[in-house]
């Protein structure tokens, strides 16, 4: 991974302070194995999501960038939950192309994110770190019952 790069944020703590503490907190945890197949971490003001390094499209082979949004740099845990999330995408991109993008990939990514958080916060020692760790569990949970949900509703 090549670096970090910060477009027009005004936050209490600068975003790339949160995401280098969010990739010190994935390094400790050994949570940072699919950190290899992301190029580089931006935070701008879109969706957090990985895009293609450059102008072209996802290709087998090529690492992805990894966007965090706003919301997701204002504190070490969104940042890390959201990074571990997006670089097992990226990971996927990178052994299988395109093809990757699936509704059981993404179900995948999230179940991969809910084991890492729970592992983290068994280990935390601070209440606040904790109750920030069950703030993204929750959403996770969620994220994962309406993926279930329009996996059983497709045919």
């Amino acid at each position: 991974m090549s670096g970090i790069r910060v477009k027009k944020h005004v936050r209490r703590r600068p975003p790339k302070a949160v995401i280098k503490s969010a990739l010190g907190e994935l390094d400790a945890r050994k949570a940072d194995k699919n950190l290899k197949y992301a190029c580089h971490i931006e935070a701008t003001g879109k969706d957090s999501q990985i895009v293609p390094n450059g102008s072209g499209d996802f290709k087998k082979g090529e690492c992805a960038v990894v966007n965090l949004e706003p919301r997701d740099v204002k504190d070490t845990v969104a940042a890390a939950t959201t990074i571990q999330h997006e670089a097992v995408h990226a990971k996927d991109v990178f052994k299988n192309g395109p093809e990757a993008a699936t509704l059981d990939n993404e179900l995948k990514a999230h179940d991969e994110t809910v084991k890492f958080l729970r592992r983290w916060r068994s280990d935390s020692p601070t209440k606040r770190t904790r109750k920030a760790i069950d703030r993204e569990l929750r959403d996770e949970k969620k994220a994962i019952v309406t993926l279930r949900n329009e996996k059983a509703a497709k045919p």
